[in-house]
């Protein structure tokens, strides 16, 4: 989850790397994941690590949705993958 939590946290900051849609979509799941079992520790600054592709960033939450605790955690590593894809979004 760890790795999950600071690949969205950097696309979401991506710094105008992105459009704004694409900003906003990673913001979206990264709050999505954030709010599962909170307190976590803080990301902290992601600025350096280099911008994560779309296809990194799945990879890190298919992760994370196989160690799950159950199917709430999954379910919800599921939305933020929605959301991080546009799904639902205008």
């Amino acid at each position: 989850m760890a790795t999950a939590r600071r690949l969205l946290k950097r696309r979401a900051s991506h710094g105008e790397e992105l459009d704004l849609r694409e900003g906003l979509r990673a913001n979206a799941a990264f709050w999505t994941v954030e709010g599962l079992h909170p307190p976590y520790p803080p990301v902290g600054d992601v600025s350096d690590l280099p911008l994560p592709t779309l296809q990194e960033i799945r990879a890190a939450l298919i992760a994370a949705a196989e160690a799950a605790s159950d199917v709430h955690e999954a379910s919800l590593i599921g939305q933020a993958a929605a959301e991080l894809n546009g799904d639902g979004l205008a």
